[in-house]
């Protein structure tokens, strides 16, 4: 990240880019660890998007600082291929990493949240999308390849960090309560 300015109900992010910045322009939806956000600037090399009071804090956003390293990642077209899990940006809950052992994570969230967790069902982490692979209350476990430890800040992440989760889309639709 580049730096925020103060808005009256939230701030201003600057974020230097490089990769996503092809065709980017303003209106554009940007996930920003998983964020869903709408972009205000394009001034190459960076961009600009707000976030209001709520999402800075619901989200690990707010408390965001400069040089930070955050995952983005354009939104899906139509015309794209689906190779992966629904993922919409909607933040859930924010996280905690409370195991790491190389690749290996456990991580913990409200028990609240413990009816949306399903062994082999997915859960995005900083807006990647992850397969479960164990539960044990609220807390479940995952695993990441070399490949998205490099390429995603996730493998920046240590014990005690928070991150933003989201939990499979279709699941929150099975889960929600009749009324």
């Amino acid at each position: 990240m580049k730096g925020t300015s103060p808005l009256a109900r939230g701030k201003e992010l600057k974020i230097g880019a490089r990769k996503v910045l092809e065709g980017l322009k303003a209106g554009d939806s940007l996930a920003i660890d998983g964020v869903c956000l709408t972009v205000t600037e394009v001034d190459r090399p960076s961009f600009s998007v707000q976030a209001v009071e709520s999402t800075l804090r619901e989200t690990t956003l707010g408390s965001m600082k400069f040089g930070d390293k955050l995952n983005l990642e354009r939104s899906l077209s139509l015309s794209d291929r689906l190779g992966g899990h629904f993922v919409s940006g909607h933040i859930d809950t924010v996280g905690m990493i409370r195991e790491r052992v190389g690749g290996s994570f456990t991580m913990e969230v409200a028990r609240r949240f413990s009816p949306l967790l399903v062994e082999k069902g997915s859960v995005a982490i900083n807006g990647v999308s992850i397969t479960v692979s164990r539960i044990q209350g609220n807390r479940f476990s995952f695993s990441l390849i070399p490949y998205t430890l490099k390429a995603t800040n996730l493998g920046e992440k240590r014990v005690g960090d928070r991150v933003n989760v989201e939990f499979d889309l279709l699941g929150k639709y099975l889960t929600k309560p009749k009324i």
